[in-house]
C-alpha cells in the first residue's frame, strides 16, 4: 500500500542522503586540520628544545662530580704518601738555604735533599751533588742511607760507603765486601736526579 505523495524511489534517495550526511559529519569530527597539526608540531618542538638545553648542564654536573672525586682521591693519596715518607714528623722536616732550590741545611734527624751536580759525570758507584747544606767533612755521611727520588733509579736505596767533603761526592762499595746494603747502584744516575740522604739513618 502506498502513501499518497511518497514513492519508493523518494524514500531510497532520502535514506542515501542521510547516510552521506552522517558519514561526512563523522569524517569532519575525526579529522585534523593542517593548522592543528602545525600547532602540535610547534608545541613538540618547544619540548624537545627544552630537553636538549638540559643536556649540556647535565654533562657539566657529571664532569664537576668526577673532578671533585679525583681531588679527594689525589688528596688522600698524597696524605698517605707523606705519612709513609715521614713527612708528618716535624723532626724530619728540612729548611731550604743557599742558592740552589734543593740546597738543604741538615738538622738533627732531618733528610738532606740533594741533586746530582750539573756538569758532573755520575757513575753507579760515585756521584757528586750541588746541595749547599752538605758538610765539607770527609765521611760525614758514611753509613747513612741514600735514596733516589727521581730518574731511573727512583726508589733505589743504599748505605753510603764513603763521602768526599770537598766535592760532596757519595761513594758506594764496588767490591761487595761491606754487605749488600753498601753495594753500588744497578746503573748510573742522570745529572739533575734528586735524592735524599737520611743523616741519622742506617737504612732500616
Amino acid at each position: 500500500m502506498l502513501v499518497s505523495g511518497h514513492s519508493p524511489c523518494d524514500s531510497a534517495t532520502a535514506r542515501q542522503a542521510r547516510r552521506r550526511r552522517f558519514r561526512l559529519h563523522h569524517l569532519r569530527v575525526r579529522g585534523l586540520t593542517l593548522i592543528e597539526v602545525l600547532m602540535a608540531m610547534f608545541v613538540l618542538a618547544i619540548g624537545l628544545f627544552g630537553v636538549a638545553s638540559l643536556l649540556p648542564l647535565g654533562q657539566k654536573k657529571v664532569l664537576e662530580g668526577m673532578i671533585d672525586q679525583r681531588k679527594a682521591q689525589t688528596a688522600e693519596g698524597a696524605f698517605q704518601y707523606l705519612a709513609a715518607q715521614g713527612g708528618l714528623n716535624p723532626t724530619r722536616w728540612v729548611t731550604y738555604a743557599g742558592v740552589n732550590y734543593d740546597a738543604v741545611k741538615a738538622s738533627t734527624g732531618a733528610r738532606i735533599l740533594c741533586r746530582i751536580a750539573p756538569g758532573s759525570t755520575p757513575s753507579a758507584s760515585a756521584f757528586s751533588t750541588d746541595a749547599a747544606g752538605l758538610l765539607n767533612v770527609d765521611n760525614a755521611y758514611k753509613d747513612c742511607a741514600l735514596e733516589f727520588r727521581t730518574g731511573k733509579l727512583r726508589g733505589q736505596r743504599r748505605l753510603i760507603a764513603g763521602y768526599v767533603g770537598a766535592t760532596k761526592t757519595f761513594q758506594f762499595d764496588t767490591t761487595g765486601t761491606l754487605g749488600v746494603a753498601y753495594n753500588q747502584f744497578p746503573g748510573a744516575p742522570y745529572v739533575g736526579d734528586v735524592l735524599t740522604n737520611d743523616v741519622n739513618s742506617n737504612g732500616r
